[in-house]
């Protein structure tokens, strides 16, 4: 997500979508998303060069990588150079330049001392030559192309974006249209498959308390319970669904788990002193057939301690 963001933020995607002009989307038929413009793909060419939206590499980018993004082109440069008293042929790689960029295989004229005297010729060095082998850049009969190269479209600014949104496109960003198609069917699979596994693991928890601790409660039960907080969950969207947003139902949802978990808090302060209890006795730092409660538990005559140990149970434990 940070790489994809600052990838928008140096192409000037996130310009464009800051300006939020939504008549530059490329959107055909329909109402367009106030959200289009931070989608790099609904520009147009003509328009990413126009406005700058991309970058200025120092060399010709190579198609077979990426599409053309992510690494420069290069070219297998046979020439002649002197090794020790011989004028060998040799290969090296060089990368393409682009624009206005030096030439890397330039020689403005033959050798006219050492071992390669008179092996390089002019017709070498000649640009037009079919036989040369320098000067082949940056020439009248073969120019450099421009350096500019618009931005991918699948680059997204993800700053302004709904949560719900950023997963998909960061998804998006990670290959070809096909290739990220497929990562999205299967990123929808897992959250399918994530939140049908966390209800059944809540529910039967819900089951086994409800079983009184029984590890192994009745099928009918844990049916019962599954389809319960089913349409408790359904009930929740359904009643948000004529709030002014479309993030109502999932607010109401979210706000209902948060309610209805707060309780849950103090049951695991109870749980928390449980087990350093648990722990003392199996140290033998206390006795396990020692008097378990000295007080009732709702002995309202010691409010101030049963509040206490309601909010902060570690208070009385720590004495």
């Amino acid at each position: 997500g940070i790489r994809m963001q600052r990838l928008a933020d140096a192409s000037g995607v996130c310009t464009a979508a800051y300006a939020a002009n939504t008549s530059l989307c490329s959107g055909t038929g329909g109402g367009v998303s106030s959200k289009c413009v931070a989608y790099s793909a609904q520009y147009s060419e003509a328009y990413k060069k126009e406005h700058g939206m991309g970058w200025s590499p120092s060399c010709e980018l190579d198609p077979e990588y990426h599409d053309g993004h992510g690494r420069c082109k290069e070219f297998a440069w046979t020439r002649m150079v002197e090794v020790g008293q011989n004028c060998v042929k040799s290969t090296k790689w060089v990368q393409v330049p682009c624009g206005s960029g030096p030439d890397p295989t330039a020689l403005a004229k033959i050798p006219t001392t050492g071992p390669c005297k008179g092996v390089i010729t002019d017709d070498h060095i000649d640009p037009a030559s079919k036989t040369k082998m320098y000067n082949f850049f940056n020439s009248a009969k073969t120019p450099n192309p421009p350096c500019f190269v618009p931005v991918q479209d699948s680059v997204v600014c993800l700053y302004n974006q709904k949560t719900t949104d950023i997963f998909f496109d960061q998804l998006s960003s990670y290959g070809p249209r096909g290739f990220s198609d497929m990562l999205c069917v299967v990123g929808m699979v897992a959250l399918v498959l994530y939140f049908v596994t966390s209800s059944d693991s809540g529910s039967f928890v819900v089951d086994i308390i409800s079983a009184n601790g029984h590890p192994d409660p009745p099928i009918p039960q844990r049916i019962f319970w599954s389809f319960t907080e089913g349409a408790t969950a359904c009930a929740l969207l359904a009643a948000g669904r004529n709030m002014p947003n479309s993030d109502g139902s999932l607010k109401a949802l979210q706000s209902a788990s948060m309610v209805s978990g707060l309780p849950y808090t103090f049951i695991l302060f109870w749980c928390a002193q449980s087990l350093v209890l648990l722990c003392r006795e199996e140290a033998g730092v206390i006795s396990k057939d020692r008097k378990q409660f000295q007080v009732f538990i709702m002995s309202f005559a010691r409010w101030q301690s049963l509040l206490l140990a309601i909010v902060a149970p570690g208070v009385g434990i720590a004495r």
